[in-house]
């Protein structure tokens, strides 16, 4: 059974406008199961100022390698979007959607 990992990503500094112009093509790509890697859910997150400074996915996985390349391979990690990246092994307890 896949595991749940969270990654956050955090923003470059001035890197608005690279966000803007990657964001669809990165969304595309979060909405497409890859290598086994699905994102379930996600979505930017946000400084005090109310601007987008980073992005958290809930991802559903078989290892920590299959999301990092996932994550490696993602258009903002192509642009050089985020100056940090935390990707943590994540057990879904409050709120997990109901099985199918």
């Amino acid at each position: 059974m896949p595991d749940h990992y969270v990654f956050f990503g955090t923003d470059k500094p001035g890197h608005a406008a690279v966000r803007a112009e990657c964001r669809e093509l990165h969304r595309s790509y979060i909405r497409t199961r890859r290598n086994g890697v699905v994102a379930v859910v996600g979505g930017p997150t946000f400084g005090t100022d109310g601007q987008m400074n980073g992005t958290m996915l809930v991802l559903e996985a078989d290892s920590l390698e299959a999301v990092q390349d996932f994550v490696q391979n993602d258009p903002y990690s192509d642009a050089g979007l985020f100056a940090q990246v935390e990707i943590r092994r994540w057990h879904w307890g409050l709120g997990q959607p109901a099985e199918g």
